[in-house]
């Protein structure tokens, strides 16, 4: 468990997920993902460009994929909820996977339609209504 920003940080012990316990109310995650939270983005405390962070998210991508390989036969269908703008999901599409995202931020949600790196649902993900599997 860790504090960063103000938010209390904790890790699942069975599966490794880092999350934000206790959960902000819907109005103050909407709030936090605007414009200005994905224009300064930093890596390590340092503020760097879009290429750089774009190669970063890309590479960070290609791991992730290598771990859903291990228990799921690629390709197959992807869905990344919080899909901010599409990184995720541009490294899957190149690989094969047919992509699908979930964006509460109507400015992310924007970037990754606009790369066309799969249909992406600009809201929560109890509203997308996605059917099982």
């Amino acid at each position: 468990m860790f504090d960063r920003l103000g938010y209390t940080l904790v890790r699942c012990k069975d599966c490794g997920l880092v999350f934000v316990n206790p959960q902000s109310p819907s109005s103050e995650t909407e709030r936090i993902y605007d414009q200005e939270y994905f224009a300064k983005r930093d890596i390590g405390g340092a503020s760097v460009d879009m290429t750089t962070i774009r190669s970063f998210r890309r590479l960070s991508a290609a791991q992730h994929l290598d771990d859903i390989a291990k228990s799921q036969q690629p390709p197959g269908r992807l869905l990344d909820v919080g899909c901010a703008e599409g990184f995720f999901l541009e490294v899957a599409k190149a690989s094969g996977w047919e992509c699908w995202g979930v964006e509460v931020s109507e400015f992310a949600a924007e970037v990754a339609n606009g790369s066309n790196v799969g249909c992406i649902f600009e809201g929560k993900l109890r509203d997308a209504a996605y059917p099982d599997g």
